[in-house]
């Protein structure tokens, strides 16, 4: 079995710097991500007593397929480790690489290093005269059982590193690029910069270009908002509100109000946008990405409501056309977003900015024409990125 062994302590001030939070969740969280991509399927967690912090993270291992248990002590932390087991080993308040770690680790043992002059500025712990600790390493699960014979007070991360340097374990160095790009840090400060939140995010969450104007401008805010509200208590505020904007689509739907519920579906269609960017920050780095499946049937039920909507104000002989137009739109523009160059594709999905031009064409009382319009666009747009055949002159 592979365990991962983590901790939590307060420093002097009172500060637990595993649970300093950085691109939407606390340290300790990204720990537990990074186990999982290694396979580990227990979690211990040297941390004291449990609080409420530690209950939410015992949650979010839960989520991740690990069994999460809080250790008091270094007998009970050897109690749970038989020589059998394999180990992974986080200190206390490390941001790792989540890639970098499986790459070295997940196949053999080893202590990753950096080279001291990079390394021990910032705070990482020596291991010889040219190479300082990066915080992580693999090992046997028999080196755990001397912990037991230690003092109470001794330090987890260190005290193992050097029965498992004694044991034999080989040092892997690692690039000190990860540190200088951010990639890898030994404490997360407290005050963090936005931008390097940013740009640790960016470098993982792919936003959508500016050739989808309304959905860009969406994700953008929403990766803003990420940085302080994925993973805390409003995490599920953008997906409320996109729901919020369904159910108002609904009624106006119902109600023959079009103007007010194409406003409706504005407001949930950005609102999605946001949600699908603190669906991504609040995964990033673990086993298992966010399902798409709730937002993509909250899209589907978006273009019902929009069809129905349209329908109040196309104006068409016989009455059915008004909904078969809509629905003629959003089939073509369906196709586009899957089978259009990649380039152009969200391009076709981008239903924010769609909104717009049919809320301003509505407005103005040109609904049918309007859609007929975009109808003759969409079209044209997808002949011109539909594949090129062969020009060549061939004889029959």
């Amino acid at each position: 079995m592979r365990i991962a062994l983590l901790s939590v302590t307060a420093d002097p001030a009172g500060d637990r710097p595993g649970l300093r939070r950085f691109a939407g969740k606390p340290v300790l969280a990204h720990q537990i991500d990074a186990a999982a991509h290694l396979g580990c399927s227990r979690v211990l967690c040297m941390s004291g007593e449990p609080d409420a912090e530690i209950d939410a993270m015992r949650a979010y291992a839960g989520r991740a397929g690990l069994r999460f248990e809080a250790i008091g002590n270094f007998a009970k932390l050897a109690a749970q480790v038989t020589a059998a087991d394999e180990v992974m080993l986080f200190a206390d308040g490390v941001l790792p690489d989540a890639e970098t770690v499986r790459a070295q680790l997940a196949e053999r043992s080893g202590v990753l290093a950096f080279p001291a002059e990079a390394a021990l500025p910032l705070g990482f712990e020596r291991i010889d005269a040219s190479r300082g600790w990066s915080g992580v390493l693999r090992a046997r699960g028999d080196c755990v059982a001397r912990l037991a014979e230690l003092p109470a007070d001794c330090d987890l991360a260190s005290t193992l590193l050097r029965i498992v340097l004694q044991a034999g374990t080989p040092i892997r160095d690692l690039e000190p690029s990860l540190l200088a790009e951010g990639r890898w840090r030994h404490r997360v400060d407290r005050f963090a910069i936005e931008d390097a939140e940013r740009a640790w995010i960016s470098r993982q969450v792919r936003l959508a270009p500016f050739t989808a104007p309304g959905r860009a401008l969406s994700e953008r805010a929403g990766l803003a908002l990420a940085l302080r509200a994925a993973g805390g208590r409003w995490a599920r505020a953008p997906h409320i509100a996109g729901m919020i904007g369904l159910a108002g689509g609904a009624a106006a739907a119902l109600a023959a109000w079009p103007l007010a519920g194409l406003a409706s579906l504005l407001l949930a269609s950005a609102a999605f946008a946001i949600a699908r960017v603190f669906d991504h920050v609040e995964s990033l780095g673990g086993a298992r990405g966010p399902s798409a499946r709730p937002l993509a049937i909250a899209g589907l039920i978006g273009d019902g409501l929009l069809v129905a909507l349209l329908a109040h104000r196309v104006i068409t002989v016989p009455g059915w056309i008004g909904y078969l137009l809509p629905t003629v739109l959003l089939g073509l523009l369906h196709l586009g977003s899957r089978y259009a160059p990649l380039r152009v594709r969200l391009s076709f999905a981008d239903r924010i900015s769609l909104l717009m031009v049919l809320i301003s064409m509505v407005a103005a009382g040109y609904a049918t024409a309007g859609v007929a319009a975009l109808l003759v666009l969409v079209l044209a747009a997808l002949l011109w990125n539909a594949p090129r055949g062969d020009k060549g002159i061939t004889a029959d």
